[in-house]
C-alpha cells in the first residue's frame, strides 16, 4: 500500500472501495489515513481538495424559500471536520478509539448532540451519510475560508552566516527544484495513470458483477413465472366458471319471473280487449236495428241502383273480414307461440297492433252491414273501402316495426329460388316435400323468422309460395 505522503485525500477518498486498498481494520483505518491526510493538506498547503469537493456539493439549496439540510458520507465528513477543529486549534490530532467515534464536545465545531452522546460504532459508519444543517455547513465553510485566507507558507531557514545565497547555490536550488518538479510531475503520472487503471478494473468488476446479477435475476423470475401463470389460469378458469353458474342461475330466475309477468300482463290485456270487443258489438247490433228501420224508408230506386254495388262491395268486405280473421287468429296463435320462446321483450306495441286489428274489423262488418242494407251511396263505400286499405296498410308497418322490436324479421322468396320446405309453403296446403324440384314462381305471403343471434334464425311461419315444375322452367 502507498504512504500517507503519497497520497492526497481525494485520491484516499476516490480508492476506499479498490480491493487493493482494503482496510484491515474497517472504517477506523480508513477515517485515521483519510484524516491525517486532510491535516497534512491543511497545514502544508492551506487547502484541502476534498474539502473543496465536499463543500462545493452544499452550495445554497433551498425549497420553497427554507434551507434544505444536506447529506454527506459520515466517515469523510467527520474526518474533515476533526481536521478542521485541529488546524484552527493549532493543536494535533486527537487519539481514535479503537471501536467508537465520538466528536469532542471542545472542539470549535461541534456536531451533532445525538452522536456526541451516543457515539457510533465503526462498522455501523461504512456506507452511511450524515445530515449537516444550512446553518453547520455555513459554519464550516467559513472555518476553512478564513483557513485558506490566513495560510503562511513556511519558509526554509537561511544557513548561519550568509545573508543572501551565492550564485552557486541559486542555481543549485533551482536545478534540485527543477529535479523535484520533474519527479513530482512523473509520480503524478503515474498516479494518475494507476488510478485509472483502477478505474477500469474496477468498471469492468461492476459491470461483470451487475451482468451476473441480472442474470440470476432474470432466471429466478423466469423460474417462478411459470408457477404464477399456472395458478393465474386456475383462479381465472375457477372464476369464469363460478360466473357462469351465477349467470346461469339469475338468467333462469329471470326468465321465470318474465314468464308469470307476461302470463299476468297478457290475461289482463285479454280481457281488456274482449270487454272491447263486447261493447263494440252492442253498439254495432244497435245501429245495425235502427239502419234496419230507416231502410225501409228508403226509395225503391235508390235500392235498385245501389244493390249492385252493394253486393259487390259486401262480397269485397266479407273477404276483407274473413282475411282480417284469419290475420287476428295468425297474430293471437304467433302470440301464443313466442310468449314461450321471447325472453324480456316488451308486448305493448303487439298488443296496441292487436287492438287496432279488431276495431279495424268492427268498421269492416258495420260497413258491409250498412252496404247489405243500402245505407251506403257508392261515393260512400268506395271512400270507406279506401280508409279501411289505408288503416291495414298501416297496421302492417305496426306489426312489422313490433315484430322487429321482439327479434323477428320478414322474409320473401324471390322468383327463381328452389322450393325449401324448411322456409316454403304450398298454397294448395298438399305435401311440402313433393315439391323439392321445383322453382318458385311468385310468393304469396311473406315468411316469419326470429334472429337468435347474427348468425343464426329460426322460422316461425314459413312463406307461402307457388311453384312450377322444374322442367317447365328448364324449357322456358
Amino acid at each position: 500500500m502507498e504512504t500517507i505522503q503519497n497520497l492526497t485525500a481525494l485520491h484516499i477518498y476516490a480508492r476506499r472501495d479498490n480491493a487493493n486498498y482494503r482496510y484491515t481494520d474497517s472504517a477506523r483505518s480508513y477515517f485515521i489515513e483519510l484524516r491525517s491526510a486532510i491535516y497534512q493538506e491543511l497545514t502544508q498547503t492551506g487547502r484541502c481538495q476534498l474539502i473543496d469537493e465536499l463543500l462545493s456539493s452544499g452550495a445554497d439549496r433551498s425549497v420553497f424559500g427554507w434551507p434544505r439540510p444536506l447529506e454527506f458520507p459520515t466517515i469523510p465528513f467527520l474526518a474533515m471536520v476533526q481536521a478542521l477543529n485541529a488546524v484552527q486549534s493549532n493543536v494535533p490530532l486527537p487519539p481514535v478509539d479503537a471501536n467508537r467515534l465520538a466528536i469532542s464536545e471542545t472542539a470549535s465545531i461541534r456536531w451533532d448532540a445525538v452522536l456526541t452522546k451516543n457515539p457510533a460504532v465503526w462498522q455501523s459508519l461504512n456506507f452511511h451519510k450524515i445530515t449537516c444543517s444550512q446553518e453547520d455547513f455555513s459554519a464550516i465553510d467559513g472555518i476553512y475560508t478564513q483557513l485558506k485566507k490566513n495560510f503562511r507558507r513556511p519558509q526554509a531557514p537561511s544557513p548561519r552566516g550568509q545573508n543572501q545565497p551565492s550564485q552557486e547555490n541559486t542555481s543549485r536550488f533551482s536545478r534540485e527544484a527543477c529535479a523535484e518538479r520533474d519527479r513530482i510531475l512523473a509520480q503524478a503520472r503515474m498516479e494518475a495513470e494507476q488510478i485509472r487503471q483502477d478505474a477500469q478494473l474496477q468498471k469492468t468488476r461492476i459491470l461483470l458483477s451487475a451482468n451476473q446479477e441480472a442474470d440470476a435475476i432474470r432466471a429466478k423470475a423466469q423460474a417462478e413465472r411459470a408457477p404464477l401463470l399456472q395458478e393465474a389460469a386456475e383462479l381465472r378458469a375457477q372464476a369464469e366458471q363460478e360466473a357462469g353458474e351465477i349467470r346461469r342461475q339469475a338468467e333462469e330466475a329471470a326468465h321465470a319471473e318474465a314468464q308469470l309477468l307476461i302470463q299476468r300482463e297478457l290475461k289482463d290485456y285479454v280481457l281488456q280487449l274482449r270487454r272491447s270487443w263486447e261493447e263494440e258489438q252492442a253498439e254495432a247490433a244497435a245501429e245495425r236495428a235502427n239502419t234496419s228501420r230507416l231502410a225501409a224508408d228508403l226509395k225503391e230506386d235508390a235500392c235498385t241502383k245501389t244493390t249492385a254495388f252493394g253486393a259487390e262491395l259486401s262480397r269485397t268486405i266479407t273477404d276483407l273480414q274473413t282475411q282480417l280473421d284469419n290475420l287476428r287468429a295468425g297474430v293471437v296463435s304467433d302470440l301464443q307461440v313466442w310468449r314461450a320462446s321471447l325472453y324480456k321483450c316488451e308486448y305493448t306495441s303487439l298488443v296496441n297492433v292487436y287492438t287496432m286489428l279488431n276495431a279495424i274489423a268492427n268498421r269492416c262488418e258495420g260497413d258491409a252491414a250498412s252496404a247489405q242494407a243500402g245505407l251506403l251511396t257508392p261515393e260512400e263505400a268506395q271512400s270507406r273501402l279506401l280508409n279501411h286499405s289505408a288503416s291495414l296498410s298501416r297496421l302492417r308497418g305496426s306489426l312489422t316495426r313490433a315484430m322487429e322490436a321482439m327479434g323477428l324479421r320478414q322474409f320473401t322468396p324471390q322468383p327463381g329460388e328452389r322450393f325449401d320446405s324448411y322456409y316454403h309453403a304450398t298454397a294448395d296446403g298438399e305435401d311440402d316435400d313433393a315439391y323439392l324440384d321445383q322453382i318458385i314462381d311468385r310468393c304469396i305471403t311473406p315468411g316469419i323468422e326470429r334472429v337468435v343471434n347474427s348468425q343464426e334464425t329460426a322460422v316461425l311461419l314459413r312463406a307461402t309460395v307457388q311453384v312450377q315444375p322444374a322442367e317447365q322452367s328448364f324449357y322456358e
